[in-house]
C-alpha cells in the first residue's frame, strides 16, 4: 500500500523541506504486500535558485542535452526501508537500507545510482523505532511514536 505523509511533528521531517538546490515535492510511506518491509520515500525537485541560475542558455541547453525533459520536471527521490514487525500493538522498524535515484543517475542513466542495504547483522540488532497506529479508516492513518505524530492519506 501507499501512503502520502499530510503532517508530521518530528523534526527530522520537518528539515526535509529542501534547501538552496532543492524542494521538498512529497513524502511517501508505502507497505510491501506481507507486511514486512516499509519504505519512506522523499522526492525533491530542482530549487527556484537552481531555476534561475539554470535560466541562462547556456547552462539549460547543457542540463537538457542530457534528458529529454524540461529541468523543472525532474526528480530526485531517496528511499530509505525499514524491516516491520509488530509486536503486540506496536510497529517495530529495523533499518533496511537506503539508495537515491533520479532522473539523470539510476535506471537506464549513465550515472549509477548509490543503493545501500545493510548487513542482516546490523539491521537485526534491535528496533530503530516503533510507532502505534491510532486510527486507521482505510483513507487516513494516524500513527503515533514517542513524541512523533504521522498523519497519512491512502493512495493505492
Amino acid at each position: 500500500s501507499r501512503w502520502e505523509l499530510l503532517y508530521a511533528s518530528a523534526p527530522d521531517f520537518l528539515g526535509l523541506r529542501g534547501g538552496p538546490l532543492s524542494r521538498l515535492i512529497s513524502i511517501m510511506q508505502t507497505i510491501d504486500d506481507n507486511g514486512s518491509e516499509l519504505s519512506v520515500i522523499i522526492e525533491y525537485a530542482p530549487s527556484d535558485t537552481i531555476l534561475e541560475l539554470a535560466s541562462n542558455d547556456f547552462f539549460r541547453n547543457i542540463l537538457e542535452a542530457t534528458r529529454n525533459k524540461p529541468l523543472e520536471e525532474e526528480r530526485l527521490k531517496q528511499t530509505v526501508s525499514f524491516y516491520l514487525t509488530q509486536n503486540g500493538g506496536e510497529l517495530e522498524l529495523r533499518p533496511k537500507g537506503t539508495k537515491i535515484t533520479g532522473d539523470r543517475f539510476g535506471g537506464e542513466n549513465w550515472i549509477p545510482s548509490p543503493n545501500l542495504v545493510l548487513p542482516e547483522v546490523v539491521a537485526g540488532k534491535g528496533p530503530l523505532g516503533s510507532c502505534r497506529v491510532l486510527y486507521n479508516d482505510g483513507d487516513l492513518r494516524i500513527d503515533r511514536g514517542g513524541d512523533y505524530l504521522g498523519i497519512y492519506r491512502f493512495l493505492s
